[in-house]
């Protein structure tokens, strides 16, 4: 499933995914799907696993790269028809995948129109919370922090505060997220809990888990640092493991 390498450097492809392969009482070593074997004339064959990967070229190149640079070739290998094995499809159609999610989440596009309209989303909340501050009684804003949400979600209900997650920036992004996954949104979440906290006025509350390392996570490494800095008063809840 592999490719390896010899101590004396012969290359071979293995149905294999250990670390080490013995083979005819020599052990090889795993390098992994893609190679790129110099030939005589100073030219590289590519490989993705045994399926090789255009013409000979004159440096060496990351196969899965090649691949999943070239949607023809990509559809070509994940058809039917292809000499592929079935594992190496699967593989390579998670990589076609996520390569998809990055190359989307980090176009400059997509970056403006998504972050703008986090961003237009969340300025709109704030100005009716200021709105609210202003002619009644002001909205507290509630944290948390190492699996505290359900805790932090029913406190915030039994004395009209909210959360994050109750708010419409929040609802849209825990759809956005069912739909895509956690590490697609996570960028965005991070920018939401900015501009939450950025929000806060007075008094917060935050529920952390107990014995819960200071500093890590999003409270620890976003929000709390703003709301320190802004003045806020912050009650914490403890909640046991």
């Amino acid at each position: 499933m592999d490719w390896y390498i010899s101590a004396g450097g012969d290359l071979r492809w293995f149905d294999a995914n250990d670390p080490e392969y013995i083979f005819e009482e020599e052990t090889y070593y795993q390098i992994g799907a893609s190679v790129s074997i110099l030939q005589d004339d100073g030219s590289y064959l590519n490989y993705y696993q045994n399926y090789q990967i255009g013409n000979n070229t004159s440096d060496p190149e990351n196969a899965e790269d090649l691949i999943l640079g070239n949607p023809s070739l990509t559809g070509r290998l994940l058809s039917r028809d292809s000499q592929l094995p079935g594992f190496a499809k699967a593989d390579l159609m998670a990589a076609t995948i996520h390569r998809g999610q990055n190359d989307f989440l980090t176009h400059p596009v997509t970056l403006g129109a998504v972050t703008g309209t986090v961003g237009v989303m969340l300025a709109a909340e704030g100005a009716s919370l200021l709105l609210a501050n202003r002619i009644g009684p002001g909205i507290t804003r509630v944290f948390w922090s190492g699996g505290t949400s359900k805790e932090a979600m029913q406190f915030a209900l039994n004395n009209q505060m909210t959360t994050l997650e109750m708010t419409r920036t929040g609802k849209f992004l825990e759809w956005l997220t069912a739909i895509t996954s956690k590490e697609f949104t996570a960028p965005l979440w991070n920018i939401a809990s900015r501009f939450y906290a950025e929000g806060a006025q007075g008094t917060a509350h935050v529920f952390l888990r107990e014995g819960l390392r200071k500093g890590i996570g999003v409270w620890g490494t976003i929000e709390s640092p703003i709301l320190e800095r802004n003045g806020v008063y912050v009650i914490q809840h403890i909640v046991p493991r």
